[in-house]
């Protein structure tokens, strides 16, 4: 009998277990940012008139820290568009068109790791290898103290 008290002890425990790892974690970021052509720039408060070509837009958009491929940006939704700053490398900055038209100076900051995001997706992977584990050794616990119950009433009886 007092097996069969720390079963359900012992499944609440995996089930919580499994839970945390399945629980997704989120954290904003320090501060806006655009990526392009695989550096990350910073958005300023800085405006500027005069801009030259498109260069780009926005292909993915998150508020939730992470790392993400392609042209990035946790503050601009997909679709926003780049632009070269008229008389200003694009190795020094970059302008971000806002929803109102006018353009914002993003200043180039570090280069954007993209290999982080194979990273982050192998790690999901391990991390459901983990949480199918932990299921099936919460299944095959109940499934041995059903077993084991069963076996002690058919003695009683």
């Amino acid at each position: 009998m007092k097996m069969f008290k720390s079963v359900p002890l012992f499944i609440a425990c995996l089930m919580s277990f499994q839970f945390i790892l399945a629980s997704p974690a989120s954290a904003k970021w320090a501060h806006a940012f655009v990526v392009w052509d695989h550096y990350s720039y910073v958005i300023s408060d800085e405006y500027v008139d005069q801009v030259d070509k498109e260069i780009g837009q926005v292909t993915k958009y998150s508020d939730q820290e992470g790392t993400y491929s392609g042209n990035f940006s946790n503050e601009y939704k997909k679709g926003t568009k780049y632009f070269a700053i008229h008389g200003i490398s694009t190795d020094k900055a970059i302008a971000v068109q806002e929803p109102d038209g006018k353009y914002r100076k993003a200043v180039r900051d570090h280069k954007y790791n993209t290999d982080k995001a194979a990273n982050v997706m192998e790690q999901i992977a391990a991390n459901q290898w983990i949480n199918f584990v932990v299921l099936v050794a919460g299944a095959a616990v109940v499934l041995y103290s059903f077993k084991s119950l069963k076996g002690k009433f058919n003695r009683e009886e």
